[in-house]
Formats: structure tokens, C-alpha cells, sequence
């Protein structure tokens, strides 16, 4: 920090990035929601991190800019980690267990609504593949026709030549 700026405007800075941590609590706190709610398998963990950490870089980019004229200053990131932790040691743990409470409910919500329908889809695909079957034998025996007009077609016509080549031998 430059010690010409005045104490308000360090003051100012340091609330923003007080803010600005605790808003990417909140953030975290979201992701951490839908990685109870889609389990913890590693390529779920692995991509909500990557989202997390690629957001909380654009935020910090973004209000650096707009703030400190792009300097990285280190009382303002350590101010914005001070409301992440604020947020994560208050809110965050308030909220946990009620969070893991309702990703459960929602994920057997879930299992319940797509259980029965795992039931029936062997059926209904089975169903499916004697349309499709169906469907396709229909197209193969359209296009098996098609063929065989074609060829009849162009037996007539190579017969007309003949006769027409024969008339004019005939008339010569």
C-alpha cells in the first residue's frame, strides 16, 4: 500500500476486499451444495474446484482492477481471505448440516423419481428397438423396391433401343 493514499481510502479497500472474501464464502459455499447434492466422486470434486477457483481468480481479477488500478496489494488479499474465513467459520458452519440435510433429501427425492422409471426403461427401450428394427426394415425394403423398379425401368428402356435400333437396321 502507499502510505501517500489517505486512511479512508485504505479503509474503503480493505471493507471491499472484506466483502469480496465473504461473497466467495458464499460462492464456496454453493459449490460445496452441489458437491454434497451429485456425491463426492473425484471428476464431480476435480471440476466444481476448478469452477471455484477459476471464479474466485475473475473476481479477484476483476475487483483488483477496478480498485487498486491492478497492484497487487497485500493487505487486500488479506482482508478478502479474512471474510472467506469469516464466512466459512460463521454461515458456513451454521449451515452444514442443515445443507447436507437437504442435498440428502434432494438426491432420495431424486432416487425415488427415477427408480421406477429405471424399471420400465428396459421395456421401453426394448419398445424402441422394434420401432427402430421396424422402421428400418421398412427402408431397406423400400429401397430393395426402388431398386428393382430401377432395374425394370432400364430393362424396358434398353429394350425400346434394341427395337429402335432393329426398325432403323430394318429400314436400311
Amino acid at each position: 500500500m502507499k502510505y501517500s493514499e489517505p486512511l479512508q481510502s485504505q479503509l474503503e479497500m480493505i471493507l471491499v476486499f472484506l466483502g469480496v472474501g465473504f461473497l466467495l464464502g458464499a460462492f464456496y459455499f454453493v459449490c460445496t451444495f452441489f458437491r454434497y447434492l451429485l456425491g463426492g466422486k473425484k471428476a464431480v470434486v476435480f471440476s466444481l474446484d476448478l469452477v471455484f477457483c477459476l471464479g474466485t481468480f475473475f473476481v479477484l481479477f476483476s475487483v483488483f482492477l477496478s480498485y487498486t488500478n491492478g497492484v497487487w496489494r497485500m493487505p487486500a488479499l488479506i482482508s478478502a481471505a479474512a471474510g472467506f474465513f469469516l464466512f466459512r467459520l460463521s454461515i458456513g458452519e451454521l449451515l452444514k448440516k442443515p445443507l447436507c440435510r437437504f442435498a440428502g433429501l434432494l438426491r432420495k427425492c431424486a432416487a425415488a423419481f427415477f427408480r421406477p422409471m429405471h424399471r420400465y426403461s428396459k421395456g421401453i427401450l426394448s419398445l424402441l428397438q422394434r420401432i427402430r428394427d421396424h422402421a428400418a426394415s421398412g427402408i431397406k425394403r423400400r429401397k430393395w423396391e426402388r431398386q428393382q423398379n430401377n432395374a425394370v425401368r432400364q430393362q424396358q428402356k434398353n429394350i425400346s433401343k434394341k427395337e429402335k435400333n432393329n426398325e432403323k437396321a430394318l429400314e436400311k
